[in-house]
């Protein structure tokens, strides 16, 4: 007989959604990295771009090329794409717009974004690390399922 896990001991699940919407990338070639967004951190996105829509879409284009080129490729202590500790990284293009997510698995082409704000300065306040050490606790608290209605394939 099969063990399920009590409903007690099940972790909530969270849908995900393609942040691109399914458009493909601007230069037209496939995402290496795939990103998905909470629906509450999207929220919080469009929300930001009702006043700084400037800013939002200009991050939007860097984030489609990091997607483009891949991740790894813009990942490193000065780069865009900052590593945190237990597996959460940082993104940023250079503004105070912050997305704060995580890889799902270590051989993962996808990202899930669980938090996206503005930031009042370029240096890591203690609110900031705070929000980077709840996403690491939401982490390993919920399980991510893919939306399957903006789900696209990369090459």
């Amino acid at each position: 007989m099969e063990k399920h896990p009590s409903k007690e001991n099940r972790k909530p699940i969270v849908i995900v959604y393609d942040i691109f919407r399914g458009t493909p990338a601007r230069t037209g070639a496939p995402r290496k990295t795939e990103v998905w967004i909470t629906g509450s951190a999207l929220k919080d996105l469009e929300k930001l771009a009702t006043k700084h829509r400037v800013q939002v879409a200009h991050f939007m284009k860097k984030l489609d090329r990091f997607s483009t080129d891949g991740f790894e490729h813009h990942t490193s202590a000065g780069g865009p794409i900052k590593p945190e500790w237990n597996g959460i990284y940082r993104i940023s293009d250079g503004s105070l717009i912050r997305l704060i997510g995580f890889y799902p698995s270590t051989a993962s082409r996808n990202f899930i974004i669980l938090d996206s704000f503005l930031k009042s300065g370029q240096k890591l306040s203690s609110s900031d690390r705070d929000r980077i050490t709840q996403v690491g606790n939401r982490k390993d608290q919920e399980q991510y399922e893919f939306d399957g209605s903006t789900r696209h394939e990369c090459g």
